[in-house]
């Protein structure tokens, strides 16, 4: 919303809250059950190649890919259902008796599933004001936060003690096999069923069989905690579950109190329960908020001369408490409260003269992460080496003063040619995740992984050399060279803390290149249209595309790169265009009225095959040696304007994404998750399970309507 109160003021005022929920479902059951399966799939290399003659044969001795037939109907090949699979005779294969014991079972799937609540607020507020012809400055406030909670479900169906059945209250089958100083301690507790084969107590009188012991302590959690329980939340954030903190404070449990993994029974299903229904329990509550003042002022100072200025501050507020619960009785995370804060202050001046050209510029940034619990020796972290969580002689993090110099210079060789060039240094500050990851230092999980509040700012130096030609009055080319050094970027490193132990620790060690050129041709609006072509040759290389390279090469046993590869981003080729068409309201398109406030866009993407790292079984795999199908997508909207009253407009459009429909694979996604053997083999982007994601999103459309005033 935009106010001005005087021709010489304004004032711009936006924010914008968004809340979100949703919940993600995977199939964890078992791969032995329900699937085409391969009795062999391992391909075979000879000197990194694959062989091409390998057979793969499925259960049945078939020969294997996709033969319509589910191998586990009759693995024995006698033409008849395995027992134990068609309970009721039906021909088909019955999930209710999902780990085989001969019963239909009672699970409910969706029990135990994460759950995520996200919001997201900002405001900004803005005023400008012109305080002559050759003065102007501009003030402004903004406030952005991200709040993100995820919790695992944990509700009264489980199977806490792994042994492939529901934990419900106590069942025996007689009252003679209840011991009887149990039966006499509670016998006003006693129920049954109808016909007197199942005897239990209920405590809760609620006539349900049921039972729960989440903490192993050999006591009914409902007893103990009360009704309504879930022992796999900590709202306070203070790193014990809350249902036991309603006992003495010896008795409250930590995370690691809690049974937790990814188990399997002998037939190979996961088994049912707390910890053994989903892939990964997590517990998360966070919390970043940034404020942000700016300001700065541009005047005419001189006939050859015009100067800008300005200050910007950045106060950070981060909350985090993460609790990662991963494979192995191993926990993760952090919990913290950190408060950054950046400063910068920029000036520049513009000079004009006869036959040239020249800006010359300086900004300055002081970032200090705030934080005073860094270990002086980071090879003796922390006071108890085992778990960590304490650290040894803490100091704190200096702030950091960077300078960043800009130079540009420009020719004009005709009244319709110029030629230019650009030097700058910029700097980054570190992701603040690789700042505050692990920050509490606690070593009980394997192969600890921890940020780094002194990271130093990743620095970028940039070289461009550009020629324009000026074809008319609104038709421009422009034709670029660039180059660009990265130093500072972030990496781990294996710190040894014992003779044997070691831990991730970010720093910056890794380094990159992008070289190319640009080609654009660009129109601006007049005849109700306007538009640009542009064409881009670039080279990406680095030592590392992201930060955990040698955090995972360390932990794959494979050797440390100290050489370049092509980078993740690198893409050979792209090339972008974009069409738009406008009729002004007051205007006639071919002498028609109707058309006034029309407008159409149109915007198409090609980009050469990004780059992925093929397959190969030794300690030093190869680093994105392949490349992927190129990408391809034209976007599209129609939008129609009608005056309402006086500055009130209605708008409604029409937009569609990827109108071709095609199947761009989702290079990132791919490379995280993707089988490259299965790819090779076959060349399937989804996998063997036509998953989705493998790809980006297909073509889709959007309707709205709105108000401009």
């Amino acid at each position: 919303m935009t106010f001005s109160p005087t021709p010489k003021q304004k004032f711009t005022f936006s924010g914008s809250v968004t809340n979100s929920n949703w919940t993600n479902f995977a199939n964890l059951w078992s791969r032995s059950d329900y699937e085409d399966r391969l009795l062999n799939y391992q391909p075979s290399y000879v000197d990194g190649v694959m062989d091409p003659t390998y057979n793969y044969f499925d259960q049945s001795g078939n020969p294997w890919y996709n033969n319509g037939q589910l191998d586990t109907e009759d693995i024995n090949g006698n033409n008849i259902l395995d027992p134990l699979e068609d309970l009721d005779g039906d021909n088909l294969i019955d999930s209710e008796d999902l780990n085989n014991d001969g019963s239909l079972s009672t699970y409910n799937m969706l029990d135990n599933l994460p759950y995520f609540d996200q919001h997201v607020s900002q405001f900004g507020v803005k005023y400008d004001h012109a305080l002559s012809e050759k003065t102007f400055f501009e003030l402004g406030f903004s406030y952005f936060k991200t709040a993100m909670h995820y919790n695992t479900r944990e509700y009264i169906n489980e199977d806490s003690n792994g042994n492939g059945r529901l934990d419900l209250e106590e069942v025996f089958s007689s009252i003679d096999d209840i011991p009887a100083d149990m039966l006499n301690q509670n016998r006003d507790y006693l129920a049954s069923n109808a016909d007197g084969t199942r005897y239990w107590f209920d405590y809760n009188g609620n006539g349900i069989w049921e039972y729960e012991d989440i903490n192993g302590n050999e006591l009914w959690d409902w007893d103990v905690y009360g009704p309504n329980h879930d022992m796999m939340t900590d709202n306070n954030d203070d790193g014990y579950i809350d249902a036991s903190q309603s006992g003495p404070q010896e008795d409250w449990l930590q995370w690691e109190d809690m049974p937790f993994g990814n188990t399997k029974d002998d037939e190979d299903f996961y088994t049912y329960g707390n910890g053994t229904t989903y892939n990964r329990a997590r517990w998360n509550n966070d919390e970043k908020t940034t404020y942000t003042f700016k300001g700065h002022i541009t005047s005419q100072v001189h006939r050859y001369h015009e100067v800008k200025g300005g200050v910007e501050l950045n106060f950070y507020d981060i909350f985090d408490h993460d609790v990662d619960m991963a494979s192995g009785g191993n926990v993760y995370g952090q919990n913290f409260n950190a408060q950054p804060f950046l400063y910068g202050a920029f000036i520049e001046d513009k000079m004009e003269f006869e036959g040239m050209v020249l800006n010359l510029g300086l900004r300055v940034d002081y970032f200090d992460v705030n934080w005073d619990d860094y270990p002086a020796d980071i090879t003796n972290p922390v006071t108890d080496p085992q778990l960590g969580g304490e650290v040894e002689n803490p100091t704190s993090v200096g702030g950091k003063t960077y300078w960043g110099p800009r130079l540009g210079v420009a020719f004009p060789i005709t009244d319709r040619d110029q030629l230019s060039f650009n030097y700058s240094r910029n700097f980054q500050v570190p992701i603040l995740r690789y700042a505050f990851t692990n920050v509490n230092w606690d070593f009980s999980g394997a192969f600890p992984l921890v940020g780094n509040p002194n990271l130093d700012p990743e620095q970028t130096t940039s070289y461009e050399l550009t020629l324009r030609h000026q074809f008319t009055d609104d038709v421009v080319f422009v034709a670029t060279g660039f180059y660009k050094d990265i130093t500072g970027l972030v990496d781990t490193k294996q710190v040894f803390y014992t003779a044997r132990n070691w831990y991730g620790l970010y720093v910056n060690q890794d380094y990159g290149n992008v070289r190319g050129f640009e080609m654009s041709l660009n129109k601006r609006f007049s005849n109700f249209y306007s538009g640009s072509l542009s064409y881009t040759y670039s080279v990406a290389k680095g030592k590392a595309s992201e930060a955990r390279q040698n955090y995972e090469n360390s932990w794959a046993g494979n050797l440390i790169r100290t050489t370049e590869s092509y980078l993740d981003w690198d893409q050979r080729h792209t090339i972008y265009a974009n069409m738009q068409m406008f009729v002004p309201q007051d205007s006639h398109l071919f002498g028609v009225s109707y058309f006034e406030g029309l407008s159409m866009n149109l915007i198409g993407r090609y980009g050469s095959g990004l780059p992925y790292s093929s397959p190969a079984k030794s300690s030093d795999p190869p680093i994105n040696d392949k490349r992927l199908p190129y990408t391809f997508s034209v976007d599209g909207r129609i939008q129609k304007e009608f005056g309402v009253w006086r500055t009130l407009n209605l708008f409604a459009y029409v937009q569609a994404y990827n109108i071709f429909d095609r199947a761009n694979i989702d290079q990132r996604f791919f490379q995280a998750n993707a089988d490259m053997g299965w790819y090779e083999q076959f060349d399937d982007v989804d996998g063997k399970y036509n998953d989705p994601r493998y790809y980006q999103r297909g073509r889709y459309y959007q309707v709205g309507l709105g108000l401009e005033f």
